[in-house]
């Protein structure tokens, strides 16, 4: 099939208490390369999405990326984004 997405994280200890510490809202940046990937990169606890071609817009890709950020965090979508 090839390659979809990569989705790269931190892993963390087991508790996660080091990351429920920060409470703040993530800042996210996108962007478009010369040739064609879409990146967006969660500052402060590292996520980051990458998609190989510019078949995928960026609101999948945010998505992915708000769906990653609630399940580690242990929260919904509609918490970490209540305008998602």
């Amino acid at each position: 099939m090839g390659e979809v997405a990569v989705i790269q994280y931190v892993t963390a200890p087991a508790d996660m208490d080091w990351w429920r510490k920060d409470d703040s809202a993530p800042l996210i940046t996108g962007g478009i390369g010369a040739s064609g990937q879409v990146a967006l990169t969660l500052h402060r606890k590292f996520i980051e999405l990458k998609y190989p071609e510019d078949g995928l817009l960026p609101e999948r890709l945010y998505e992915l990326l708000i769906t990653e950020w609630a399940a580690l965090t242990g929260k919904t979508v509609s918490e970490v984004d209540p305008e998602f």
